[in-house]
Order: structure tokens, then C-alpha cells, then sequence
């Protein structure tokens, strides 16, 4: 079964000294070009000064195995010292750690405590896991996601990102979200990679598929979408954070849903 990523897209430098500052920035630049052992090297000593979003940054290392074998005992720990000092980012991934039963024994009253200290923060994300947690009443495992954004190491961090869906009919992989269209299927295939490439820490586990659409006399268009997602709250949620980062972005439907 898939899993549907949602992501927080702003970085957070409020709250840190200029050189931390500095710090930060280099390892953000070296973990977006593909750095990242120069990335990871920044982050552990900044976490080791006890810095919550370094801390944050390791354990979603370890989540995504960047840089690292993917190791979700390691990141349950650096989620854990990030989540305790109030980084929300690191309170709803260890939520996600606990509700999916990575690196720990499922624990889905564990899993909660952890999306109310996030949602507490104002976290629109862990406010979206806390309520279906909670309707679902831990009957079913369910289809959770962590952020998987990098986030500045700011000391009062506040944006994570996730859902928590259980799994329901096929109304699960109703959207899509929509990135560009092109005439040319060649060039929209070339676009389609490059956007992977870009956005790849933003789209998580989505897919990104190059669409042929029929449109009358405006002719044959070859649409670039990522997906699926569960429901159009959360395609819309990922949409704002794209168009956060300047690229356009629209949710349309599944086909056939």
C-alpha cells in the first residue's frame, strides 16, 4: 500500500546565532545538490551542540537513508531528543515512527500523545493525523507519512508534515496533483525527471507520472502529476507548499475516480 507524503516547505532560521546560522545554510546547500555526507557532517555536530531542527535533520536522514543505511532505530532517537525540547517537526515523525511500528513496537496511544504535543503547536499536519488517529480509534494500521523536508535547525521550528489515513476503498488515490503540460510527450518526460530531481525531498513517496489527455480541438496534452493522495485536503496542502517554492501546482482527480 502506498504512502501519501505531505510536506512543510519553509525553512526556519529565527532563533539561531549568525554563525549557526551560517552552519545551517551550508548544510541546507549541500543537502539539496545531493551533498549529503558534507550535509550530515554539519548536522551531527550542530545536533551534538543540542540544536532540535539538526537533531530533526538527523533523524529524517536515517528515515530516508540519505547519506546513511536507513535506520529507523537511529531516527526514532534523534526524533526523540529534537521532539523533547518542543520541535514539532520531530513530534510529528515520531508520531509517524510510533503509529507505523518503524524502529519501535506499534504503539498508537504513544503515536497520539505525540501528534497532540505538534498539533498543541498549531500544526495544521499533525492537527490532520491527531483527528484521523482518533476516528479510527487504532483499529487499523494506519497510512502514515513523516516530513521529509530538511528543515534550518531553528530552535523554535513549528511546520512539520504528515498524514495519518487507515486504509479505506479506492476513494484512497482519488487526487493527483498537477505540475505542468506539455504538446511534446518527449519534452513533458524530460520536465517529469527534471521536477523529480528538484522537488524529490517535497514529493516523498509520491510517483510522478506523465499523463496523455485528449482534449478536443485544443488538441493531445501530456500532463505531469504526482500522486496519489488520499483526499483533496491533503493534495491541496501539498499544492501551497509547491507554490511556496514557486511552482505552479493544481489538484485535479484520479482518472476514472
Amino acid at each position: 500500500m502506498g504512502r501519501v507524503i505531505v510536506v512543510a516547505a519553509l525553512l526556519w532560521l529565527m532563533g539561531i546565532a549568525p554563525a549557526a546560522a551560517d552552519d545551517q545554510a551550508n548544510a541546507l546547500a549541500a543537502f539539496k545538490r545531493g551533498d549529503y555526507g558534507s550535509a550530515l557532517k554539519e548536522w551531527r555536530r550542530l545536533a551534538a551542540d543540542g540544536d532540535p531542527g539538526s537533531q530533526f535533520n538527523l533523524g529524517l536522514m536515517y528515515t530516508k537513508g540519505l547519506g546513511v543505511p536507513q535506520d529507523y532505530a537511529q531516527a526514532l532517537i534523534w526524533y526523540r531528543k529534537a521532539a523533547r525540547q518542543g520541535n514539532a517537526d520531530a513530534q510529528n515523525n515520531l508520531g509517524y515512527l510510533y503509529a507505523s511500528g518503524l524502529g519501535v513496537p506499534r504503539d498508537y496511544a504513544k503515536a497520539l500523545v505525540w501528534y497532540r504535543k505538534a498539533a498543541a503547536q498549531g500544526n495544521p499536519y499533525a492537527q490532520i493525523n491527531l483527528h484521523i488517529l482518533k476516528k479510527n480509534s487504532g483499529k487499523a494500521a494506519p497510512k502514515t507519512a513523516p516530513d521529509t523536508n530538511p528543515k534550518a535547525g531553528a530552535r523554535t521550528a513549528r511546520l512539520p508534515a504528515s498524514r495519518a489515513p487507515a486504509p479505506r476503498p479506492p476513494k484512497s488515490t482519488a487526487y493527483r496533483i498537477q505540475l505542468s503540460a506539455f504538446k511534446n510527450e518527449d519534452r513533458a518526460k524530460s520536465e517529469a525527471a527534471h521536477l523529480g530531481r528538484i522537488y524529490g525531498p517535497v514529493l516523498g513517496d509520491l510517483r510522478i507520472t506523465v499523463a496523455r489527455a485528449e482534449l478536443g480541438k485544443k488538441g493531445v496534452y501530456y500532463r505531469i502529476q504526482a500522486g496519489p493522495l488520499d483526499d483533496r485536503q491533503a493534495a491541496n496542502v501539498l499544492c501551497r507548499k509547491l507554490r511556496g517554492l514557486r511552482q505552479p501546482c493544481m489538484v485535479v482527480r484520479a482518472p476514472g475516480k
